[in-house]
């Protein structure tokens, strides 16, 4: 699917309350989002999961192989009467590019999952640099990794305020 299909998609989708679901590069596997934003070729979205609110992802919009627009009235009316739309408060994030997004996250300190080229990471951003930032993972049971080197073109996509990702933070030991 091309970029500008997509990205018709998504806008198309934007503020008006519908799910849509989600290919993403490197993945055979579907995301059900709810697009919130589209910025500067960054799509901010709720993640829904069996109509439940899990968190958010910020996605480059040149990850997104596939976008298809749940069209389902039936799933769209359970979300709004499960109330998942009620929920939905996304922090204010800069979106002009995925390092002012990852600034964010430097500055809150808030844990973040990130699916990059090569793997998948839970962890905080602890750096900016020109062109990518620094990444201290997470690793079970309750320690940190060594801090790695990610470049923003390798970012697939950065998920926050999930089940996984908060769970993993409670330990931390921050």
């Amino acid at each position: 699917m091309n970029r500008e299909k997509i990205e018709y998609k998504i806008r198309k989708s934007i503020g008006r309350e519908r799910a849509v679901n989600v290919t993403l590069s490197g993945s055979s596997d579907t995301v059900s989002l709810i697009p919130l934003s589209l910025f500067n070729g960054i799509l901010l979205a709720a993640s829904e999961v069996s109509f439940r609110l899990d968190g958010y992802m910020v996605i480059p919009l040149d990850r997104i192989e596939r976008a298809q627009v749940n069209k389902d009235t039936g799933y769209n009316e359970i979300l709004k009467k499960e109330r998942v739309l009620e929920d939905i408060n996304p922090p204010k994030l800069d979106m002009t590019s995925i390092s002012s997004v990852c600034g964010y996250f430097l500055r809150s300190r808030e844990c973040v999952s990130l699916d990059v080229d090569g793997g998948f990471m839970v962890g905080r951003v602890t750096e900016i640099k020109k062109k990518g930032i620094k990444f201290k993972p997470f690793e079970a049971p309750g320690k940190w990794g060594k801090s790695v080197k990610v470049r923003f073109e390798d970012i697939r996509d950065v998920t926050f305020g999930d089940m996984y990702t908060r769970v993993y933070a409670k330990y931390t030991g921050k």
